[in-house]
Order: C-alpha cells, then sequence, then structure tokens
C-alpha cells in the first residue's frame, strides 16, 4: 500500500495570501508584510496626523521635539498600529519611543520582521 497522496499544488504553498482588514497574511494567519511596507505604513499614518507628506517625515526625527507629537497623536498612531499590525501597544513600550526608527524599530519587531541595525 504505497499510494502517492496528492494534496495539489497549494499545499507548500506559503505564498497563498489573504486579507482581513488587518494586513497581508498567508492562509496559517502569518503577516507577511515587508519591513519596507511596515515603515511605509508608519510614516504614512505618522504624515496623516501632522497633515504633510510622508516625505518629510525623516527616520530619526525625534516624535515629541521635530514632529510635535503630542498626546493625542500618539494614541491615534498607537491605534493605526494596532488596526493594522495586530498587535498590541501597551503604554509601558510606547513610553520607549523617541524617534520614528524606534517605533518602525518595535513593529518590525513584534510582526517578525527585524533588520539588522547598521553600524
Amino acid at each position: 500500500m504505497n499510494e502517492k497522496l496528492d494534496l495539489g499544488r497549494d499545499h507548500v504553498r506559503a505564498d497563498v495570501f489573504f486579507t482581513n482588514g488587518v494586513g497581508s497574511l498567508n492562509r496559517w494567519g502569518v503577516n507577511m508584510r515587508t519591513s519596507e511596507s511596515i515603515e511605509a505604513f508608519i510614516i504614512g499614518g505618522l504624515a496623516k496626523i501632522k497633515k504633510t507628506q510622508p516625505e518629510t517625515i525623516q527616520k530619526h526625527a525625534r516624535l515629541i521635539e521635530d514632529l510635535e507629537i503630542d498626546s493625542l497623536d500618539a494614541l491615534d498612531l498607537m491605534f493605526q498600529l494596532e488596526e493594522e499590525f495586530a498587535i498590541e501597544v501597551p503604554p509601558e513600550h510606547q513610553l520607549q519611543f523617541s524617534t520614528v526608527q524606534d517605533v518602525i524599530a518595535y513593529v518590525q519587531q513584534r510582526v517578525g520582521h527585524t533588520l539588522p541595525r547598521s553600524a
């Protein structure tokens, strides 16, 4: 009894995606967002909050001092991140965010897209 079972061509494909409102997920529910798309979403979100163009938001910009993010803006950003990436950002983690890059690195780490740091 050595029959081969053909499960079809999709049974080993990890690139079959669906969207459920929280980003691109593969069929096992794993977030497949790229590091670049995470960065673009965060910068775009900050630009929308500050009513400016995304090109004006630099990764090294300080959230409070440079972008003048206030507590209401921060709450808006955290809500966007939690909705888009299906993560929870506890208040104690939010206190660690000083720059745009801090937010990007945190979300990338939470969704499994950590990048090596530049020297």
